[in-house]
């Protein structure tokens, strides 16, 4: 196995958190999120006063959601070395990643479907706002099944130096319970749980770019041929 191609497709961590950043605030102002609460016409007056951000701030988000399959394969093939012959973990990451990466990708999707058409009514954009929102911001459950695999086939690797710290577990155990509020996204339209909430958006949002960040940054600066080339201890 070749730590330089590891590497290299580690390096997708970065970009994930990068453009996700680039989409939502410099292109599609979505930074601070708008309130669920808003009505069909301030929606319709938002995203037209921003025609091309909008439209290049979907590009971004999946652009952002490809550069996950870079990183997770990354991840993944260190975690097969963890795991051995039994890749369990292994599976789980590489489905769940799947279903955050395709709820990304289609979010952004949505965005730029907002303003493909301009030329809808208010309630039509409103509808496609919600879709788009709540699409974005409720992928938490797999979310937090990807981060928690990681950090099960860290800490189950025997060998005296693992592959992985010790402590990068623990740290994806903790991401994975902060994505969890984003479950309710559809139940509150105000307050902490809302899509632009503290528990549901903000807390979330960040630690999922610092997670990205964190291990792109383990990965290019841990991982070499002799460590993976070295031998599982039972």
């Amino acid at each position: 196995m070749n730590a330089r191609t590891i590497k290299m497709c580690s390096l997708g961590g970065p970009f994930v958190a990068i453009f996700m950043f680039l989409a939502l605030w410099p292109l599609a102002h979505f930074i601070p999120p708008p309130s669920p609460a808003n009505d069909a016409q301030w929606y319709y007056n938002f995203y037209t006063e921003n025609l091309l951000g909008v439209r290049l701030g979907g590009i971004a988000f999946m652009f952002s959601a490809t550069c996950i399959c870079l990183f997770v394969a990354s991840i993944v093939s260190l975690t097969r070395v963890m795991e051995g012959q039994t890749a369990t973990w292994t599976y789980v990451v590489i489905l769940s990643s799947a279903m955050v990466a395709t709820l990304f990708f289609f979010a952004g999707v949505l965005y730029c479907l907002l303003m493909f058409r301009p030329e809808r009514s208010p309630e039509q954009i409103y509808l496609l706002s919600d879709l788009a929102w709540i699409t974005l911001v409720i992928p938490s459950f797999p979310a937090t099944l990807q981060a928690f695999a990681v950090a099960f086939a860290t800490l189950n690797d025997p060998r005296p130096k693992p592959i992985m710290p010790r402590w990068s577990a623990y740290f994806s155990i903790w991401i994975g319970i902060i994505y969890l509020p984003g479950s309710f996204v559809a139940m509150f339209i105000t307050g902490p749980f809302a899509w632009n909430g503290l528990l549901a958006f903000w807390l979330p949002a960040i630690t999922f770019g610092l997670w990205c960040v964190v291990y792109g940054w383990l990965i290019c600066t841990r991982v070499t041929d002799e460590l993976l080339a070295s031998p599982r201890e039972a």
